[in-house]
């Protein structure tokens, strides 16, 4: 039991210093070429990044979480499940490759997007080989190879484009930088799952690749359209209103994006406890769900009000205020964005972990289909403001259709003294910073109180000693 509980903490710490390690990369990345190459280069790189990362999410159409799931659970048979979904893996990487091409080949994008886009079908297909040995190290109980791969890629990653942006080469030269880096995760993979695995998995083996296939549709649906909600305004911004748009919106996009970190690391380290927990122990379950939606509430509310009554000094801090002072309107429509995405977070786990996930699918499937249609009227008339607006309407209808299906029991969470009497100083913490936002010292009086106040009222002495343990595995029982 000791070992098990060991080893989940360390896999926590793993998946965490791997996500954190891309998103800081990610984020350090879109920082150096907007301050490089300006909003319009901005531009023209977010746009045939997100043509890429949705064909990426194409291609991998929630696969990884099956391989994950079928090596953990048998192992003994690991070698020849890797060769067959291996097999899989580089059909699906091909098709995510030739849909690059198609996407670029049929929609209006500048001339200067279209040619990254095409140099970034290298990148869908080697991203998407990696992504492959990331599910099968996390199978293999090896988050640690994960970590190791991710620092040694994205470390490459950050050196060289410095040193192009220093020098002012082209993009097109950033583009092969992240391919490059992108091989050498696929070469990394390669040769640590010979180690493990005793042999090579470059063998091809399609037996029952129907039965594979059809065993991840929900989910893989789910993960495809899920993604491309949140990636679909950029990719029309580009289309309809050119490449400085689409790279002023990304400004603020990749700063939600940081933050949103948070609910993701959290829902994903509890998923595989809240799996076990709904079969096993449902009091204990909703009570977890709880202890996650007040934390992750608590935190949302000094980071949202942050971002909304200080986005000309983050834009400025992050990009300079010359080039990027439209931006600061969208960062103040994505601060309400990460309130709500914090907030419905753990609904959406409960209906995962529930069996309900059909549910969760067909809620973010319409969504996508609103949110075209409904940006298609909105873009053309007021541009990347009317797209952060959509964005932000369309995440506040997931979000109530997530309360819907949980009615009960997030009536039951937002009744509790302690939340009710934090949310009003929240909503009087608001009030004084619009009217003292530019008094520093006592916006920071005013948010110390709000954190004294979660710390000592926010949470029961249980529920502290259940989050300083780290949701300990042995309380809740799930090894014995």
């Amino acid at each position: 039991m000791q070992s098990n509980r060991v080893s989940i903490w360390k896999n926590s710490i793993f998946l965490f210093f791997s996500q954190l390690i891309r998103l800081l990369t990610n984020l350090l990345v879109f920082i150096i070429i907007a301050r490089f190459y300006g909003p319009k280069g901005f531009g023209q790189f977010s746009v045939a990044f997100t043509v890429a990362n949705l064909c990426i999410i194409v291609a991998d159409f929630g696969f990884d979480v099956l391989i994950t799931s079928e090596v953990a659970k048998k192992k003994n048979e690991v070698l020849t499940l890797a060769r067959k979904y291996f097999s899989l893996k580089i059909v699906l990487a091909i098709i995510g490759s030739i849909l690059t091409i198609i996407i670029s080949t049929i929609l209006t994008f500048s001339s200067e997007t279209k040619i990254l886009i095409y140099t970034l079908t290298l990148y869908v297909l080697f991203t998407t080989l990696t992504n492959f040995f990331y599910a099968l190290f996390r199978g293999l109980d090896k988050f640690e190879y994960e970590t190791i791969n991710s620092f040694c890629s994205n470390l490459l990653l950050l050196f060289t484009l410095a040193l192009i942006g220093l020098i002012n080469l082209p993009l097109f030269y950033v583009v092969l930088t992240f391919i490059a880096a992108r091989l050498v995760g696929v070469l990394l993979g390669l040769s640590k799952s010979k180690s493990l695995l005793g042999d090579t998995i470059l063998h091809l083996n399609y037996v029952d690749w129907k039965l594979s296939i059809n065993s991840i549709l929900i989910f893989g649906l789910t993960f495809l359209f899920g993604n491309l909600l949140f990636q679909l305004d950029t990719l029309l911004l580009g289309i309809w209103k050119g490449d400085v748009a689409a790279g002023l919106y990304q400004a603020a996009f990749r700063i939600m994006l940081f933050f949103l970190l948070v609910p993701d690391l959290l829902v994903g380290a509890f998923l595989p406890v809240m799996s076990k927990l709904f079969v096993d122990d449902f009091n204990r379950w909703k009570n977890y769900s709880r202890i996650l939606y007040k934390f992750l509430l608590f935190s949302a509310i000094p980071i949202s009000l942050i971002l909304f009554y200080m986005p000309a000094q983050i834009i400025t801090l992050l990009y300079g205020k010359q080039n990027f002072s439209e931006a600061e309107t969208v960062l103040q429509i994505f601060s309400a964005i990460i309130l709500i995405r914090f907030t419905v977070e753990p609904l959406g786990l409960m209906l995962t972990t529930s069996n309900r996930q059909f549910i969760r699918m067909s809620l973010v499937i319409l969504a996508t289909i609103l949110s075209f249609f409904i940006n298609a009227l909105v873009i053309p008339i007021y541009g990347l403001n009317g797209a952060a607006l959509v964005s932000l309407g369309i995440n506040l209808i997931v979000g109530l259709g997530y309360i819907f299906f949980n009615y009960d029991t997030f009536l039951s969470w937002n009744i509790e003294t302690p939340t009710i009497a934090i949310l009003i100083y929240a909503i009087l913490f608001s009030i004084f910073i619009w009217f003292f936002k530019n008094y520093f010292i006592l916006v920071f009086v005013m948010l110390s109180v709000y954190l004294l106040l979660v710390l000592i009222f926010g949470f029961s002495k249980e529920e502290r000693k259940l989050i300083l343990s780290g949701f300990q595995i042995k309380q809740i029982g799930i090894f014995k």
